[in-house]
């Protein structure tokens, strides 16, 4: 499934209502919540680019609204200083 989200294409929460998310812990060592189907073509991508000696890890994955909303209050304030 592909979710597209812009200032076109506002985000509803019931639009993950049937992704399976599953629970990761990446490289510094942050519980992150990401959808299945992504993280398994994730480790495939990954084992493929090892073997070329190049390493990649997930930053941030799965936000809920709430969060993405508090973050971009954030970074508002930050910038109006």
């Amino acid at each position: 499934m592909v979710l597209l989200v812009n200032k076109n294409h506002i985000f509803n929460e019931k639009d993950i209502d049937n992704f399976e998310m599953i629970e990761y812990e990446n490289y510094q060592e942050k519980q992150l919540f990401i959808e299945s189907e992504t993280f398994k073509h994730y480790e495939m991508l990954k084992a493929h680019l090892k073997v070329d000696g190049i390493i990649i890890e997930i930053e941030d994955a799965y936000r809920s609204l709430e969060k993405q909303e508090n973050i971009l209050l954030f970074l508002m304030q930050d910038m109006a200083e």
